[in-house]
């Protein structure tokens, strides 16, 4: 294999490894999962839902799947495939501190009712899905070298993350859930006006 290919599998299978560990631990932890909890009630809702899933996983995967399949591919890295990784790894890192954050903060007894506002929390509302959109850019950028043609069609990979986490089944769903705990809190009032959305340092709400 190239050394692309090697690259672009790896970041592929850690991702998916890192974030299935994680899911799954959080769902021993709590028991359950909220956006599924109506979903579930109705069989062709949670087929849709497996099924949108698994359309995501094709997607967002897509410009692994076009390096990897491409026999003639033995190219090696230049600048923009080092860029794309650096960028996928800063989204990664940030995803990783953020969850662990919340999980460290969740914890606590005294948290249980409670929203975090410490660490990544405190510069923007869903740090964990920014670092997600921006793991994916990465991985657009770190393979735009390597395609050509119709397979630009994979930027639909970054650009289908942002909009599922942005309004499908991520910061819409999650947004609403807080303003019906604690939209009544002067707390989290403060914080969600005081705080950006998704990304940091941009608008305040």
């Amino acid at each position: 294999l190239s050394s692309i290919k090697i690259l672009v599998s790896s970041m592929v299978i850690f991702w998916s490894i890192r974030l299935g560990f994680f899911l799954f631990r959080r769902i021993l932890r709590d028991g359950v999962d909220r956006r599924f909890s109506k979903i579930r009630l109705s069989f062709h809702r949670f087929l849709l839902s497996w099924i949108l899933q698994a359309t995501w996983i094709y997607i967002v995967s897509s410009p692994a799947l076009f390096i990897i399949t491409r026999i003639d591919l033995e190219a090696g890295f230049n600048l923009l495939t080092y860029l794309g990784f650096v960028i996928w790894f800063l989204g990664l890192t940030i995803e990783v501190i953020a969850d662990t954050q919340k999980s460290i903060f969740r914890m606590d007894p005294q948290n249980s009712s409670g929203f975090i506002t410490s660490g990544l929390w405190s510069l923007c509302r869903h740090p964990n899905y920014f670092g997600e959109i921006l793991l994916w850019i990465g991985f657009y950028v770190s393979v735009l070298p390597f395609i050509d043609g119709t397979e630009h069609v994979v930027i639909f990979s970054p650009l289908l993350t942002y909009y599922l986490l942005t309004r499908v089944s991520g910061i819409n769903l999650l947004e609403e859930y807080a303003e019906n705990k604690w939209g009544d809190m002067d707390l989290y009032i403060i914080y969600r006006n005081s705080t950006p959305k998704l990304f940091p340092f941009v608008g305040k709400k």
